[in-house]
């Protein structure tokens, strides 16, 4: 009888403090499979979070406007000014491209698809800031700094960003480019 009322007690305590307190799922409970973990990297998933998302801001060389301007530390332990405002990101590359370098085998070039909006950014991204060096900052990290290319041609899709990229990084920038302009560029349809 005492076992009986202690399984009782034991029961009571989970039914009234419910799965949660466990952090199990009724899916879990019941022993079904838990659902496909590819929902995660749906872009149109709540539960989806950008990778490899990246954006472009000017190299300050002499810093004057404090609350503009964000000191980074480089891999290497340098200091470096950015315009804490990005120019392009993520949001305006539709897709991206591995080109392999010449000079360096099995590090690559990135050539980004931009968006129309993409390119016009670029463009005055170069224009404004053309002596100066542009920072990539990828997933909020410092990456490399560039001499970004004049887009001469309004028909002009794909832009170039020289690397080296090692190849983890370049293959998963190309993987969720499509991915993050998805997620930043929902389709307004889908919202009804």
């Amino acid at each position: 009888m005492l076992r009986i009322m202690k399984l009782l007690v034991i029961f009571a305590v989970f039914a009234a403090a419910g799965c949660e307190s466990l952090n199990l799922t009724w899916d879990d409970v019941l022993g079904r499979s838990k659902s496909d973990s590819s929902s995660a990297e749906s872009p149109s998933s709540s539960k989806y979070e950008p990778k490899y998302a990246m954006t472009f801001h000017q190299v300050v060389e002499y810093p004057r406007a404090e609350s503009i301007e964000k000191e980074i530390v480089t891999f290497d332990g340098k200091k470096l000014y950015i315009n804490s405002n990005f120019f392009v990101s993520s949001r305006e590359v539709m897709r991206a491209k591995m080109i392999e370098r010449k000079d360096q085998k099995d590090f690559y070039d990135l050539s980004l698809n931009l968006s129309r909006r993409g390119k016009m950014r670029w463009m005055n991204m170069v224009v404004n800031f053309q002596h100066s060096e542009i920072a990539v900052m990828l997933d909020g990290m410092y990456y490399k700094s560039f001499t970004p290319e004049v887009i001469t041609d309004e028909e002009t899709e794909w832009v170039l960003v020289p690397g080296p990229f090692d190849p983890v990084t370049a293959k998963g920038i190309v993987k969720y480019a499509e991915k993050n302009y998805d997620y930043y560029n929902p389709d307004s349809r889908k919202s009804f």
